[in-house]
Formats: structure tokens, sequence, C-alpha cells
């Protein structure tokens, strides 16, 4: 199970840095994912944050 997050913030979710710089750019709006047991208690509401797979770059 992924650590607990702050009220309010989701998981941090691991992106490869083409996908990366499209959300960045405001070009790719939508980021589907399977439902793993990581993300079972995702709400509504809750912020998500991104990843540039195999760096600490966060979005």
């Amino acid at each position: 199970m992924a650590p607990s997050s702050p009220p309010g913030i989701g998981p941090r979710l691991h992106l490869h840095r083409q996908h990366f710089d499209l959300v960045v750019a405001g070009t790719k709006a939508i980021e589907v994912r399977v439902k793993y047991s990581h993300l079972a208690d995702l709400a509504t509401g809750e912020v998500i944050r991104f990843r540039i797979k195999g760096t600490d770059e966060d979005l």
C-alpha cells in the first residue's frame, strides 16, 4: 500500500518524460489508469501528483 498523503492530496503517479511534458504544456488533459489496489482509495477532488519516471521531478 502507498504511504499516506495529507487530506485532499492523492497518490504520486509516474509518467514518461514525453507524457509529462504534454501535461505541463496543457495539451494532455486526460490520463487513464487501471484502478490498482494503491489507487482504490482515490476520491473525487483529490490532487494527483505526477513525477517523471526515474527522476525526482514532480508536477
